[in-house]
């Protein structure tokens, strides 16, 4: 089944012989009302994957729907194309499957509301009502509401006369009481899908594709032209050039681009408008420049070409350093706006320490914080990306001025996290552009907020060491391991504390499908157990899943060597076992002990972690042995017992996987 972006084209080649659409043809014109561009779409039953009759009432729909020009061809933009068609190749293909020679007019009002509380989740078993644990997603509220809006339209265009359609409107009362239900029964939090527009989370392809957006902005060529600058307008410590040099300075350095040169060095008798600090700017970024061309970085063109759009990247550069704040240190909105750059000192190691007294942290106790990985280098570009001497002026990390002034010539200072709304806006801004380079994803989560990433950022910490998790965010969590914050947001107390759903027991979950998919490698004692357990009762159902899931305490701690993943019956047989209080006592594993207890679990992505440990326990050996410094006696029974179970769990590896 192919999906609206697609099917849509951009040609006039169709105009030239006719305007008018034909239910009989299958590619229709259609004109922006936007732009008044032409394009059309293709209405093959074969490629939409759905009956010629549904096309057929499809095409009737729209004819409908859309207004007609004296032409004959259709106005409206690709973005209301696309939405009504996903909508409607939902309903179509729902009906075929569930309704099939069924007419939409001969649907009772249960039927529509059973095809509503499907759209509630992308993958649900619509026959029940019951939610598949595996893969199901939770829509926006956003969404939701325009999928409501077209149920209606529907019943509207059928009273006036469509060949079919639904005869009942859409019972908003009785809808969001069933939605509510639903929701709870996933453990999703109904108030925060209510409020905030969505469930409560970023899901987690997307916060990893966001992030993957975010860095490469800020790593930019871009980025660094920019910085270039404010480094350039600190060491002057003069007033910020006015607007009108944009544009001036945009000229030159684009002919530098183009030309490999300034026109003032191709041609000595061209005169520059010379302004203060503009050839030390200028020498500066032809330096930069240069640096690009021996990296290989070719830049086609300067890539600001207005005070506009210097401001703009200003803004992204910004707004990107918080979506990146927000995604790996689980920080809130309210602890980012307090944070000032002469609260944070810089560590020798580059990483930078903070106080934070926030009330939800810690109870309100003043608590030592750090800023590592990926949150560390976005804090030295947004220490650099301003005019003034941040640390001196005590002013806001999000708060910078800008190169250019305001029209007074006075600095402009424009601050991220000056308001809410302030920052929900970029925030919007970000992702709408996001949404753009990714817009299959606007069916998955269309909207978003800050406080959603808290829930990003748990689930990466549980997956830090999972190959299932891009590699910007492993480097991140082995810079801060040991952090507050990833102790905080890793403990299962406090996660099931803060976030409605349970994360440990879904990110179980995750794990034995995608060994079923055969999508993962599960290894050590819990890994065997998994596998047999699969054999046996062949899982065929969601519950399956859940049911083997209940077999595990919810509990569970992540290592980059493994997991512990304690069962049940298994329980007391942890390595970590305290038999005072009759419970394992994870907070104290290592390598040593956790590779021989019986409820570890090994992800095929380290292997390469275990073969770390054992080589460097027996680099140790070696060392003493040969230099003959005599080893303490428990030492040498600890490296012994490290190369022992080191090699025992690396003979998984060698053993035919009993699936």
């Amino acid at each position: 089944m192919i999906g609206a972006s697609q099917q849509i084209t951009t040609t006039i080649d169709l105009t030239k012989s006719r305007k008018h659409n034909h239910l009989s043809e299958d590619k229709w014109v259609f004109v922006s009302r936007k732009d008044d561009q032409v394009f059309y779409f293709d209405f093959c039953p074969e490629k939409l994957g759905l009956h010629p009759k549904s096309v057929f009432w499809l095409k009737l729909a729209i004819r409908h729907e859309f207004k007609s020009l004296s032409d004959g061809s259709l106005l409206l933009n690709e973005s209301e194309l696309r939405k009504f068609f996903i909508f409607n190749q939902k309903l179509l293909t729902y009906a075929e499957q569930h309704h099939p020679g069924m007419r939409l007019d001969e649907w009772a009002q249960w039927d529509i509301d059973n095809f509503i509380m499907a759209l509630l989740f992308s993958k649900s078993d619509s026959a029940t009502r019951t939610i598949k644990a595996a893969g199901s997603k939770l829509i926006s509220k956003k969404v939701f509401d325009r999928y409501l809006l077209e149920i209606d339209r529907n019943h509207k265009r059928f009273t006036k006369g469509i060949m079919d359609g639904f005869q009942f409107p859409v019972h908003r009362n009785r809808v969001f009481s069933d939605a509510q239900k639903l929701i709870l029964e996933t453990n999703d939090d109904y108030a925060d899908w209510l409020d905030g527009g969505t469930w409560g989370r970023v899901p987690l392809e997307v916060a990893m594709l966001l992030l993957q957006h975010c860095i490469s902005i800020i790593r930019s060529p871009e980025t660094i032209l920019l910085l270039t600058m404010y480094e350039v307008s600190r060491e002057c410590e003069n007033a910020p050039y006015p607007p009108s040099m944009a544009n001036v300075l945009s000229d030159h350095l684009s002919f530098r681009v183009k030309n490999g040169a300034f026109k003032h060095e191709l041609q000595p008798h061209f005169r520059i408008n010379i302004h203060v600090n503009q050839p030390k700017l200028l020498s500066a970024l032809d330096m930069k420049l240069k640096e690009f061309s021996s990296q290989g970085v070719e830049l086609k063109d300067w890539p600001f070409l207005s005070q506009g759009e210097y401001v703009s990247h200003f803004k992204r550069v910004y707004t990107a350093s918080f979506v990146i704040f927000l995604t790996i240190t689980g920080a809130r909105w309210s602890e980012l706006i307090q944070l000032s750059a002469d609260s944070i000192v810089k560590e020798p190691d580059g990483k930078y320490v903070f106080i934070s007294g926030i009330e939800k942290t810690n109870h309100g106790i003043e608590t030592v914080r750090d800023i590592t990985g990926l949150a560390a280098e976005a804090t030295d570009i947004l220490l650099a990306m301003s005019t003034s001497d941040k640390v001196k002026g005590g002013d806001r990390l999000f708060t910078g001025q800008m190169v250019f002034s305001n029209k007074e010539f006075e600095p402009r200072t424009w601050s991220l996290v000056g308001s809410h709304t302030t920052t929900k806006n970029n925030l919007n801004s970000l992702f709408s552009e996001f949404l753009s380079a990714y817009p299959l994803f606007e069916e998955i989560h269309s909207n978003i907020s800050p406080h959603q990433f808290r829930h990003s950022f748990a689930e990466f910490a549980l997956r830090r060491f999972d190959g299932n998790v891009i590699a910007a965010i492993r480097d991140h969590f082995r810079h801060s391991i040991g952090s507050y914050m990833t102790r905080r947001y890793t403990d299962r107390k406090v996660i099931e504390k803060d976030f409605p759903v349970n994360l440990n027991r879904e990110y179980i979950g995750e794990i034995i499908m995608r060994y079923i998919e055969d999508k993962e490698v599960l290894h050590g004692p819990v890994g065997k157990f998994i596998r047999q357990r699969i054999n046996e009762i062949d899982i065929a159902s969601p519950q399956d899943v859940q049911d083997l899931i209940d077999e595990f305490e919810d509990d569970l701690v992540v290592h980059e060597y493994g997991i512990c993943l304690i069962r049940h019956k298994t329980k007391a047989l942890s390595k970590c076992w305290n038999p005072k209080t009759a419970t394992p006592e994870t907070t104290n594993s290592n390598f040593r002990l956790c590779s021989g207890c019986a409820n570890r679990l090994t992800l095929g992505c380290q292997k390469e972690t275990i073969e770390r440990l054992g080589f460097s326990a027996q680099g140790h050996l070696d060392f003493f042995e040969k230099s003959g410094i005599p080893m303490n006696p428990s030492y040498k029974a600890a490296i012994l017992g490290t190369i022992k179970n080191a090699a025992s769990a690396l003979n998984d590896w060698k053993k035919p996987d009993d699936k």
